[in-house]
């Protein structure tokens, strides 16, 4: 079992690390070349698992420092980013690795709850999950705050920043299918283009002349904006693991809206998310581990390669509690790993001018997309970048183009 723990840490890590490698994709490698690597498959599920946690903590240092985010950090690319200029980037990673790694002992400890959820509540919830989908996105553009004008033009703007998303993944998606021999396999080029690209050229447009030195002193936030951070994630983490189409960007949106006050206009604020943010991604692993125990339903790449491995229907009290163990050796090597990794990045980053960073960036992931998803993933990169870019124009939340997802789901169920 140690030597699974190790090569899904390492998984983990170059997944995490290397942009448009997600984890999803080693896991489904995993499984086809699973019966010539081992006979083990529920060792191999191991892996598979260690690999998905360690890649929800690390994967937020390639998305805050290249904008090139997966499902999961979306969003985190924004506070993130923020913290990075003002010369706290190395304090950002060390609040998102703190936040996951406290969600993730959080999401074990209440296992026996969500658990007891998934047996009583969960049937009756999953014939209405149309309802519930539609729920949430009529939530997400009311809630729309507008920094100029009326709330009402602003819902309208939000309302149309979701609707074209929504389409946008409609017929992304769709082609998806055609070209692709999985349907997500257009997602890099989707939700890059969506939020980190247009971050990009935002800078370009009008960049400080640098990123400032990185300093390694934290100014810190207060406990209560932790622990707040780190519930909120963690009950975002629940939400996700078993509402199909509902990122962790999105989960936390919806959770953090009973207690924000508002957009992220502050240092703290922007810390306090990355604790969140970072929190979900983690607890997400921990109840979908959960939902495939009991439901059995599988709601990421990794869980469906862990299902086919070794079924749920053949996992034993001491596997369940071997999976947990498992699960907080991986937490702890990517909470260390994810600090030590971001911190050494960062103190060279700084010597680099922004300007020409952004720029050649912004070529990376251009050559990443069109070799990774060829002339369609390109078409569907450019298709993106506007309505990520038009978010600032409106001055509506970015969180609104997560109806690239949402609305596919929602006409799925209905």
């Amino acid at each position: 079992m140690v030597l699974a723990i190790a090569a899904g840490c390492l998984l983990g890590l170059v997944s995490g690390m290397v942009p448009g490698i997600h984890v999803n994709t080693l896991a489904a490698m995993l499984v086809s070349l699973s019966a010539l690597i081992t006979t083990q498959y529920d060792v191999l599920a191991i892996v598979v698992l260690c690999a998905a946690v360690v890649h929800s903590f690390v994967s937020i240092v390639p998305s805050m420092l290249l904008g090139a985010p997966d499902p999961d950090t979306a969003l985190a690319v924004l506070p993130g980013h923020r913290l990075l200029l003002e010369g706290r980037g190395i304090e950002a990673i060390r609040l998102s690795a703190l936040g996951s790694l406290c969600s993730a002992v959080l999401g074990i400890a209440l296992a026996p709850a969500f658990v007891l959820f998934l047996l009583m509540g969960y049937p009756a919830l999953l014939d209405h999950m149309g309802l519930l989908l539609l729920g949430v996105m009529v939530v997400m553009v009311v809630s729309e705050r507008p920094s100029t004008g009326s709330a009402l033009a602003a819902v309208v703007k939000a309302t149309c920043i979701l609707v074209l998303s929504g389409v946008l993944g409609v017929l992304a998606l769709k082609g998806g299918e055609v070209m692709y021999t999985q349907a997500d396999a257009v997602l890099m080029p989707l939700l890059t283009g969506l939020f980190g690209a247009p971050l990009l050229i935002e800078s370009v447009l009008t960049p400080p002349p640098s990123i400032p030195p990185q300093t390694s002193a934290a100014e810190g936030i207060e406990g209560r904006r932790t622990l707040r951070g780190v519930l909120t994630g963690t009950a975002a983490g629940a939400l996700v693991s078993w509402m199909p189409g509902v990122s962790a960007s999105v989960g936390t949106l919806l959770t953090r809206l009973l207690l924000s006050r508002g957009e992220l206009n502050r240092m703290d604020d922007a810390r306090e998310y990355m604790v969140s943010i970072s929190g979900v991604n983690t607890s997400d692993v921990v109840f979908s581990l959960l939902t495939l125990y009991v439901a059995h339903r599988s709601r990421s790449g990794a869980m469906v390669a862990i299902e086919q491995l070794f079924p749920p229907t053949m996992w034993s009290p001491p596997y369940v509690v071997a999976l947990m163990l498992s699960l907080m050796v991986a937490s702890l090597v990517g909470y260390t790993a994810t600090i030590r990794l971001g911190a050494m990045l960062l103190r060279t980053l700084y010597r680099i001018r922004l300007r020409t960073l952004t720029l050649g960036t912004l070529a990376f992931l251009l050559m990443l997309v069109a070799v990774l998803t060829g002339a369609f993933g390109i078409v569907v990169f450019l298709s993106a970048i506007p309505v990520g870019l038009l978010c600032g124009t409106l001055g509506v939340r970015r969180s609104n183009t997560m109806g690239v997802l949402l609305i596919p789901a929602t006409l799925y169920f209905l």
